[in-house]
């Protein structure tokens, strides 16, 4: 019997249709021409009002850079403008005493040459994920179809303009030596570019569990020393004793970050609270914020607790391909994370199309299209000033949607993942066994022989 058809308009057809647009070599031109286009706007184009009420790197993170540079603490005044980890002023400090010290730029240059700066790095992970894709072997047309991808998809962060590009070309790096096999260098860098943002935390922790399961399944006791050591030195280095050094970074950075609640974000944590306090009495609000807290532990637990379990059921960890895990353990992050701002899908786009994952990237861009449409549509509603007083019924409705659905959106691209990576597993068991079986066979093998050789290649499996 032939190959059932997928009918019109089913999940199935659009995700045929995606994969092959991507494989057509005009439609890739087509996209590759759009993206230089894009670049160019972006920083041609002088968004004026449309950004200035989003712009958070223009008026909140190039002053605390400012403050930095200048020897004081950027967590002393306003924690709300950039609570970021000091590894992220750190990264940012030599481009700005460069801009201001060295060339004696005025506040609007620095600002462009941030924005030159920071399209450049997005250039830059747009090239090592074509690159990657080459190296895997991917056909020319759909490596530059999905560099492309990652370029239209980054103007998200360069229009609003964001300094998240960095962290991104590091954890691009990382995703690269994990190609080439050399796992310290890519725990390295991994880790940096989560002393820079916290978005691919738990990604590290997926990835580090997965490498430590395969080494100690193969009595590799040393290589689990050097790379958990790696990135302790790395974290300690570079991301915690910097919290204890610059005054104010644990309770601004830590603490505050803990306990709030992001108004203005398209996250169904903070659009719950936004809509219940604005239908229940303001008496309440202490409770409603508390009871979302509560919910936010439970519902954060259980996706970590949940993954985990997928991956032992499914016998993944040590097994599958670690920039697939780790784009798992980034997209739980983005499941649970209290705020979403719209370029945070950047951080599990990046290593999803370095794999290819085309039905996964198809979906969380879905997600991220309405998650988007529904903040920007919150602000067409009169608002109080950001991250001051909760936004009106309408905008908090917005928000809370937006947030569902992109949540609802990031669930299924997770789903397909594991999907992909089940039939990978499958897939190379089934390769293995046709190439083992017949050479035991030549060899005049037992029956029980063979019965061994196929509980031997799961276990590699």
């Amino acid at each position: 019997m032939g190959k059932k058809r997928a009918s019109f308009l089913s999940p199935e057809w659009a995700f045929s249709l995606f994969d092959s647009l991507i494989e057509n070599q005009a439609f890739s031109r087509i996209l590759l021409v759009s993206s230089i286009a894009g670049l160019a706007i972006s920083l041609s184009v002088d968004w004026g009002s449309f950004a200035a009420v989003m712009d958070n790197f223009k008026v909140a993170d190039l002053y605390k850079i400012s403050l930095f540079v200048s020897g004081i603490s950027p967590y002393s005044s306003e924690i709300w403008l950039a609570p970021y980890p000091p590894f992220y002023f750190i990264a940012w400090a030599p481009p700005y005493l460069l801009f201001s010290n060295l060339l004696h730029l005025s506040e609007d240059q620095i600002y462009f040459a941030f924005r030159v700066l920071l399209t450049m790095l997005s250039a830059l992970c747009g090239v090592l994920i074509y690159k990657q894709l080459v190296f895997q072997g991917f056909s020319k047309e759909k490596s530059i179809s999905l560099y492309s991808v990652f370029i239209l998809c980054s103007l998200t962060g360069l229009i609003q303009v964001t300094g998240d590009f960095l962290g991104l070309a590091f954890l691009a790096i990382g995703c690269l030596f994990l190609l080439k096999k050399n796992t310290i260098a890519a725990l390295v860098f991994v880790s940096v570019s989560v002393a820079f943002k916290l978005q691919p935390i738990f990604g590290l922790v997926v990835l580090l569990f997965s490498l430590t399961f395969f080494n100690w399944k193969n009595n590799k006791r040393r290589r689990i020393f050097e790379q958990t050591a790696s990135v302790a030195a790395v974290g300690a280095l570079i991301g915690i004793i910097p919290i204890f050094l610059i005054p104010g970074a644990f309770s601004s950075f830590v603490l505050y970050d803990a306990s709030r609640l992001q108004y203005y974000t398209f996250s169904v944590y903070s659009g719950l609270y936004d809509v219940l306090f604005n239908t229940l009495p303001s008496a309440w609000s202490g409770s409603i914020l508390h009871a979302v807290d509560i919910a936010w532990v439970i519902a954060s637990v259980s996706a970590v607790l949940l993954l985990f379990r997928v991956l032992w059921r499914e016998k993944l960890l040590g097994y599958a391909d670690p920039i697939d895990l780790m784009s798992l353990g980034i997209m739980v992050w983005l499941i649970v994370l209290k705020q979403t701002i719209p370029y945070y899908f950047l951080w599990a786009l990046l290593p999803l199309l370095i794999k290819g994952r085309t039905r996964s990237v198809a979906l969380l861009m879905a997600g991220e299209f309405f998650g988007t449409l529904f903040f920007g549509l919150g602000y067409l509603f009169p608002i109080p000033t950001p991250n001051v007083g909760i936004p009106d019924l309408d905008s908090s409705v917005c928000f809370l949607i937006g947030g569902t659905l992109f949540a609802f959106f990031l669930i299924f691209s997770l789903s397909e993942l594991l999907k992909e990576m089940r039939k990978q597993k499958r897939d190379a068991y089934l390769a293995g066994t046709k190439r083992l079986l017949p050479i035991r066979l030549a060899k005049g093998a037992r029956a029980h022989d063979l019965l061994f050789s196929v509980r031997e290649l799961d276990q590699v499996l």
